[in-house]
């Protein structure tokens, strides 16, 4: 299948192409570490160890969660527990998690990036829960923050929206250069799915496998777009997938030199 794809590519027959692909999806044999990946046989702390420790072990595409505190700071953390209350800062950063590992927030994910040139974050912000305005403020602190460290970051950040709304909203306040659909929580059809990454240029989709049949997998390829699925840990199966015209995952254990082949 991609073999196909890039030769349909040279012959201009795909209305988008390979050449055209953003260049984090080159990076890592197309993975994407989730949560920052595991750490110590850990896997969903969204810690700044787990990005570092994933990095020396050739992971360069990191996605990560990020929740507001009470007092508005943009913390890497998948939710605030079953009464759902936002801690202040202080509070959040206070205590490790497991005892062990740092309190993240977004702005030291961002130093990150600023001293790892070739390593990029996708936002995991789960707008499909918040409000218009809750999902502005995100974003503009996101904006602000990357405003006061290094503008240029932007490039390396990979925005994962969840709707057409949120995909809107974003872009009043930044055009980010890398977009990534998410496919588990949209309202949209296939059809719509499709017709919305064709006419906004998705580059990229991301879908759990059970949304992943071929049909719908021929047509977002047809289209030009790279498939990724989450998430997934077993070598196998993502060859398979590979097959099938996936180009990546997020996993949380496997790593890229599991691909070097």
């Amino acid at each position: 299948m991609r073999l196909l794809y890039t030769i349909l590519c040279m012959l201009i027959i795909l209305p988008r192409c390979t050449k055209d692909a953003p260049a984090w999806t080159n990076a890592a044999a197309g993975l994407v570490a989730h949560a920052g990946g595991n750490v110590d046989g850990v896997q969903g702390t969204n810690a700044i160890e787990a990005v570092e420790y994933n990095y020396n072990m050739g992971h360069r595409v990191f996605e990560l969660d990020f929740n507001l505190t009470s007092d508005d700071v943009l913390a890497g953390i998948h939710d605030w527990g079953e009464k759902n209350i936002a801690p202040a800062w202080a509070e959040f950063s206070a205590k490790k998690i497991l005892d062990r590992y740092t309190p993240t927030s977004y702005e030291q994910f961002i130093r990150f990036l600023s001293t790892h040139k070739d390593a990029y974050i996708v936002t995991d912000t789960k707008s499909y829960d918040l409000t218009d305005a809750q999902i502005a403020k995100q974003f503009q602190i996101m904006y602000d923050t990357t405003e006061k460290v290094d503008p240029s970051i932007r490039e390396r950040i990979i925005i994962q929206v969840y709707n057409q709304n949120m995909y809107h909203l974003i872009n009043k306040i930044y055009k980010y250069p890398n977009i990534l659909y998410t496919l588990y929580a949209t309202p949209d059809t296939e059809d719509q799915a499709a017709k919305f990454i064709e006419s906004e240029h998705i580059p990229v989709v991301v879908m759990p496998p059970e949304r992943a049949n071929q049909p719908f997998l021929d047509r977002l390829t047809g289209l030009g777009a790279r498939i990724y699925l989450h998430t997934l840990n077993d070598y196998n199966e993502v060859e398979s997938w590979r097959s099938k015209g996936v180009w990546g995952v997020y996993t949380d254990s496997l790593l890229p030199k599991d691909f070097a082949r």
